[in-house]
């Protein structure tokens, strides 16, 4: 296929999608819609105050990384 060919099929293919006028936000759907809710006594809620030198050595190396 030549560039002016492709060039067609796009504007063919964008000119039905703007003719369907579909909303991509009514096809989601939400996780919590498939799988109930359920509270974990073993996920990190972040409200612990770990000092940084006692942190693990990948979570140190992963945020020295990040900010330095």
């Amino acid at each position: 296929m030549t560039e002016s060919e492709l060039d067609k099929l796009y504007r063919k293919i964008f000119e039905r999608l703007e003719e369907l006028e579909f909303d991509i936000s009514d096809a989601v759907i939400h996780f919590d819609e498939i799988f109930p809710k359920a509270s974990s006594n073993d996920i990190y809620s972040g409200t612990e105050e770990i000092p940084f030198k006692y942190r693990e050595k990948e979570y140190k190396l992963i945020l020295k990384k990040e900010f330095l």
